[in-house]
């Protein structure tokens, strides 16, 4: 019986975070999103909010900075990636195999 409660406490508390990560998801991805509102979500716990800051147009350079050097590698070369496209040069290939 104990199990059961520990079960659904922790379900809960996994659907409330997928809630939030899919919220802060939907604003992040929004162009419209201000850029003051996208550097607040790139310090988001969530790679997958971050990354979906990385690959905002509208998110400042300076964020774009920061998560250029973040611990998940899929954020950073997003950044880089949103970076190199506003510099006008084209993209450099991915070079780091299968």
């Amino acid at each position: 019986m104990t199990v059961t409660k520990t079960f659904k406490a922790n379900s809960n508390e996994d659907n409330n975070e997928q809630k939030r990560v899919f919220l802060c998801w939907r604003e992040a991805v929004d162009s419209f999103t201000p850029p003051e509102k996208l550097a607040e979500f790139a310090k988001d716990k969530s790679p997958r909010v971050r990354s979906t800051v990385a690959h905002n147009f509208s998110t400042s350079v300076e964020t774009l900075m920061e998560l250029s050097k973040d611990e998940d590698e899929s954020v950073a070369k997003a950044a880089l990636k949103n970076i190199e496209l506003r510099s006008g040069k084209p993209p450099a290939p991915d070079i780091s195999g299968p």
